[in-house]
């Protein structure tokens, strides 16, 4: 399958927070084109980066 890299960037008013609240969802099904095609799709993430 290889190795996916996405980068999202967003804007906000400068804050103090304690804790970040990250919401993902994958697909349910892996695509046609994936190796796992039809099968159950999973999302994975190494780092997340708060500046």
């Amino acid at each position: 399958a290889g190795v996916r890299t996405e980068r999202f960037n967003l804007d906000m008013t400068p804050t103090t927070a304690r804790y970040v609240k990250v919401l993902l969802r994958n697909r349910k099904a892996c695509p046609p084109w994936h190796g796992g095609a039809g099968g159950k799709a999973w999302v994975f993430t190494d780092e997340i980066v708060i500046e």
